[in-house]
């Protein structure tokens, strides 16, 4: 008769600790922050959390305060509450973020003097363009004419008296569908620049080219910008046909959009987008040029009508599912399926085949996940931390004339993967390092890449 052999305890808790460049090191006294992995009985992964380490102390099991810089939210004991059982980080103490969410209410508030200021701009401008287009003898050429963007919508985040960033009107120049081309970008910036006579306009040249200026009034300055485009139906948009051709489609979507939110978000909905475009702005996720390659205002709205709120935009991402999809729209049937390739699918509201995630990089993806995880954990956003300057590194400076920031962007970043791959070709791998979060493979490039304006 054998003996019974007494198996060791399977292990339920991992640590490891990172110093500031994220690489893993042997003990908490070189460490800034800890990564914890739990197991269950049966060797199953079941959570997983990030904790900070200050001078060698642990503050998962520090008593004393916290550094005045890294203060965190106080609450009393009764105050908090345990995640229920069963769900995702099940048994975990709720941070409570009722301070910061009162806070971030109080900081959303529309300013009621610009709102004003900002509506008398609208009106002059919707006037100054009508009255040229009858000049012009053009109205039977224009479908609309409309300020379009955030401010439409009521999810602009506030203006203050002396700011000028942040406030600005889109005011769109809508042409029928049968305007060609040449005629609608050749009359919208006439038009445009008429309009915007004596405030000093020019022509910005994005992704199309359209008259801007800053209008003074009222003793505060407005960047105000009037954009050609043209009247396509949602269908057409979806479709990318017109009149049995294959059309690309840019500003067009934008009117629908528009027109969309202010349809299906409520005033309470409003609030909640403005407060998470805040969060996201002060967390350095909130960005859709191709330099940070995040968060939009319209993603933030499309998340607020998709999730309800706030709270449940910030549990969504704390609980990120790779493969999930965000489909919600107007219509019940034919509804989008997302891109495969990307982590999650967040799929335009008026564009079935439009992923709005297409547009984001990895990287921003995996902080969202982290951000959203502390916050739901902490009850305040993470402390953002300055950047690693490399010893062992080179740096390549030059200048250039080109003015748009995303189309720099572009080619500082294909100048960028050049680089890599031609070092790579002679032996010298530029080092990147893997992370998983939530399933989601990341690879973080020891890159960065900067632009300075030589004024």
């Amino acid at each position: 008769m054998s003996e019974d052999i007494e198996l060791p305890p399977a292990i339920r808790r991992v640590e490891m600790f990172f110093d500031k460049n994220r690489e893993q090191v042997d003990s908490a006294n070189e460490a800034v922050f800890k990564n914890v992995v739990i197991y269950d009985e049966n060797g199953q992964r079941v959570d997983s959390y990030s904790v900070d380490i200050i001078d060698g102390v642990d503050l998962e099991f520090a008593d004393e305060p916290e550094p005045e810089w890294e203060k965190a939210v106080e609450f009393d004991e009764s105050d908090r509450e345990r995640i229920p059982a069963g769900e995702p980080d099940g048994g975990q103490w709720v941070g409570d973020s009722k301070v910061y969410i009162s806070e971030l209410k109080n900081k959303v508030k529309p300013n009621p003097k610009m709102k004003v200021l900002q509506e008398e701009v609208s009106n002059e401008i919707t006037n100054n363009v009508w009255n040229i287009i009858k000049e012009l003898g053009a109205s039977d050429l224009i479908h609309d004419v409309g300020i379009q963007g955030s401010f439409a919508k009521h999810t602009d985040l506030p203006v203050f008296e002396g700011d000028m960033k942040g406030s600005d009107l889109d005011m769109f120049l809508i042409f029928n569908s049968d305007v060609p081309e040449n005629v609608r970008n050749d009359l919208g910036k006439k038009i445009g620049m008429k309009a915007l006579a004596g405030k000093n306009p020019y022509i910005q040249n994005a992704t199309s080219e359209y008259a801007e200026a800053y209008f003074e009034h009222g003793g505060e300055k407005m960047e105000v910008q009037i954009v050609p485009t043209r009247h396509l139906s949602r269908e057409q948009i979806e479709s990318k046909q017109y009149n049995g051709q294959t059309i690309s489609i840019g500003m067009e979507r934008t009117p629908h959009q528009t027109a969309f939110m202010k349809q299906h978000l409520t005033p309470t909905m409003q609030e909640e987008t403005r407060m998470l475009k805040k969060f996201m702005k002060e967390t350095g996720l909130y960005d859709s040029s191709m330099k940070s390659q995040g968060f939009s205002g319209y993603a933030t709205e499309a998340l607020i009508f998709n999730l309800g709120n706030f709270e449940n935009v910030v549990n969504y991402f704390a609980n990120f599912k790779v493969g999930d999809i965000l489909n919600k729209t107007d219509r019940t049937t034919d509804l989008g399926i997302g891109n495969k390739t990307n982590p999650f699918s967040l799929i335009d509201p008026i564009d079935k085949n439009r992923d709005l995630i297409s547009a984001f990089s990895p990287i921003k993806i995996g902080r969202t996940i982290l951000t959203m995880e502390h916050f739901k954990l902490h009850g305040k956003p993470p402390v953002r931390s300055e950047p690693v300057n490399l010893q062992n590194s080179i740096t390549i400076t030059y200048t250039t004339t080109e003015n748009n920031e995303d189309t720099l962007a572009g080619q500082i970043r294909k100048t960028q993967n050049s680089f890599k791959n031609t070092l790579a070709k002679y032996g010298f791998i530029v080092p990147s390092k893997r992370e998983n979060i939530h399933g989601l493979n990341i690879d973080v490039d020891r890159v960065s890449q900067d632009r300075k304006n030589n004024t």
